[in-house]
């Protein structure tokens, strides 16, 4: 049977489970097991079965994350920084108008894409590929037939912009649904 225990800091799980080692068989076959042959499995000894003794912490509340000015919801690949950066090119990345500080994350700020490197299916990690997605119709306009092998290589992503105006649109048109279903 397993037992659950409580303290005020943490969890603790245990219990006997099944050895996911041999699948409970108690015995185990590998690579050097021919012909029928197997082996006593070393986690359980052949029982089958182990003694799990799991502890958790319990969540209290966020803990501070030292040495962090900005954040961002994803990297879509790209190395990020929390000051604008000068690529080899000579382009200027402006990481300052993305994301948003760390303090504004925890006052629950959601941080903007970033728009100059991402497109909208790079920012969502590619979400919109579920019908249930709030852009799922720019995915069908614009990425259902235009990904080749890497979203970058979109016939789109050129012109990223046009398809961030259409996100967006398509975002607030959400927004504006929900609000008049309350009313």
């Amino acid at each position: 049977m397993l037992q659950l225990e409580e303290t005020d800091d943490k969890y603790t799980l245990q219990g006997k489970v099944e050895c996911d080692k041999c699948g409970g068989t108690g015995l185990y076959v590998g690579i050097a097991e021919k012909n029928g042959s197997a082996v006593i499995c070393m986690c359980c000894n052949g029982t089958g079965n182990v003694n799990l003794k799991k502890e958790y912490k319990k969540f209290k509340s966020l803990k501070e994350k030292k040495n962090v000015k900005r954040v961002f919801k994803n990297s879509g690949g790209y190395i990020l920084s929390s000051e604008d950066t000068q690529t080899e090119k000579g382009n200027i990345i402006t990481f300052s108008k993305y994301g948003c500080t760390y303090k504004e994350w925890l006052e629950g700020k959601i941080p903007k894409p970033i728009e100059s490197l991402h497109c909208p299916c790079i920012h969502t990690n590619q979400n919109m590929q579920n019908p249930k997605h709030k852009a799922y119709k720019l995915y069908i306009e614009k990425c259902h037939n235009s990904l080749s092998f890497t979203i970058s290589d979109c016939k789109h992503f050129k012109n990223k912009e046009e398809c961030w105006k259409r996100y967006h649109q398509l975002n607030r048109k959400e927004k504006i649904d929900s609000i008049l279903k309350e009313k």
